[in-house]
C-alpha cells in the first residue's frame, strides 16, 4: 500500500540547507572510513540488531567521533538556533544527549517499528543519502498502520525536527542504502543535572 507525503505541521518541521553539500560528502566518507565500527548491537526499540555509530552520549562527543565532529560544529550550531527559534518564547538551551549515525543497507536491517523518543525532548534526523520517495522516515499519527505518512525531506541534508511525543519509524524499501544522521536534543540543564 502506498503511504501519503506527510504534510509540514506543528507536529514534524523540516529544515532544509542547514546541512551544505561537502559536509554532507564529508559526513558520508565518514561514516564509510568507520564502517566497521557501527555497533550491531540490540535497538532500545525492538531488541534488534541496529547498524549505528555513535557520535554523542550523555551530552559529550565520543572520542572515536572526531572526524565527524568537526564537520558537524558549524551546522549544528545553526541547527540549534534555528529550534530555538521554532519553539520561540518557550525554547530552551537544547542540546544532543545522544546522537549516531544509523545505516540502512540491503541485507541489514531494514526497519525501525513505530516508537517514540521518550528519552529526549526533540529529535533532529536527516538522511545523508539522497531520500526516495516511499521510503524511509514515516510518521503515523493513529494506531492503525494506515495512518502512516512518508516524511518527504526532499533532499539529502533537510532536518526533520519533532518532539518526542510524535509516533514515527523508519521502512527502507528497495535496494536504498540509507545513512541518517539522529541528534536526541534535551535542554542543557537536563543533561548537567543527569535528569530525564
Amino acid at each position: 500500500q502506498d503511504l501519503q507525503v506527510a504534510p509540514r505541521s506543528v507536529d514534524l518541521n523540516l529544515l532544509e540547507g542547514v546541512l551544505r553539500p561537502e559536509e554532507i560528502e564529508a559526513l558520508l566518507a565518514e561514516a564509510r572510513r568507520v564502517a566497521g565500527s557501527f555497533s550491531l548491537g540490540k535497538d532500545s526499540v525492538d531488541g534488534q540488531p541496529s547498524a549505528e555509530f555513535q557520535l554523542i552520549d550523555d551530552g559529550k562527543w565520543k572520542p572515536e567521533a572526531t572526524g565527524m565532529q568537526q564537520v558537524l560544529e558549524r551546522p549544528l550550531r545553526e541547527l540549534l538556533d534555528k529550534i530555538m527559534e521554532l519553539q520561540g518564547e518557550s525554547s530552551q538551551e537544547l542540546w544532543p544527549v545522544q546522537s549516531w549515525i544509523r545505516r540502512y543497507a540491503p541485507g541489514e536491517r531494514r526497519e525501525h517499528p513505530v516508537h517514540y523518543d521518550h528519552k529526549s525532548m526533540v529529535t533532529a534526523v536527516c538522511s545523508l543519502t539522497p531520500p526516495r520517495h516511499g521510503s524511509g522516515l514515516y510518521v503515523q499519527k493513529g494506531p492503525h498502520v494506515s495512518s502512516r505518512e512518508w516524511v518527504d525531506f526532499g533532499s539529502a541534508g533537510t532536518f526533520a525536527v519533532h518532539g518526542w511525543d510524535l509516533a514515527h519509524g523508519v521502512d527502507v524499501r528497495g535496494d536504498e542504502e540509507r545513512f541518517s544522521l539522529i541528534l536526541f536534543l534535551k535542554p542543557m540543564a537536563d543533561i548537567r543535572s543527569g535528569s530525564s
